[in-house]
């Protein structure tokens, strides 16, 4: 069952997560039932070619997209990290282990190469590498250990997803009473 620290319901979700944990998938399903503004934080962190834009034009875009009443943003760049931590009012990291990530970002890959999908967060595909394997292996101990340092100094509401199944139970959840999850 997730782990949950809160029973209030969110206006400004943040979604937290490694490569391939299904933070765009959930950030779609919120978005779609909450009617509420989307910034998938991969579609302004990299720009043509996979590289990294401009440190204060990314920061200026996520702090000008904040300024709206209800928000949700989706990504784990650790750059700005600790401000939309304390502008969210829920946080939900994406737990998954690493080996499924690993996999879901394969299939999303060859599934965007082949069927020439776009990314639903307006980045391109993610292309599969060694850096990006290496990058989604190595995320527990480097990004997620910073992650969990900074989410442990907010009393911010938390949830925590740790399986695929997890996360279809919180949609699920989040559907079933007038938009807003419950939980018990």
């Amino acid at each position: 069952m997730p782990l949950m620290r809160t029973q209030i319901p969110p206006h400004k979700v943040l979604i937290l997560g490694n490569g391939g944990s299904g933070k765009t998938v959930l950030a779609e399903q919120l978005r779609k039932k909450l009617a509420t503004a989307l910034l998938s934080l991969d579609s302004i962190y990299w720009t043509q070619g996979w590289t990294h834009q401009c440190p204060a034009l990314y920061l200026k875009t996520v702090e000008d997209f904040m300024k709206n009443d209800h928000w949700i943003i989706e990504g784990t760049p650790m750059l700005g990290l600790q401000r939309r931590i304390e502008q969210a009012t829920l946080i939900i990291f994406i737990d998954l282990p690493r080996i499924q990530c690993i996999k879901n970002a394969v299939i999303r890959s060859f599934s965007h190469r082949f069927n020439k999908k776009k990314n639903p967060s307006g980045c391109p595909a993610i292309k599969i590498n060694r850096a990006t394997i290496q990058w989604i292996w190595q995320f527990n101990s480097r990004q997620k250990k910073t992650i969990l340092e900074q989410l442990a100094d907010t009393d911010k509401p938390l949830i925590t997803l740790h399986s695929r199944k997890e996360v279809q139970q919180f949609i699920k959840k989040w559907s079933s009473v007038n938009r807003h999850p419950r939980y018990s």
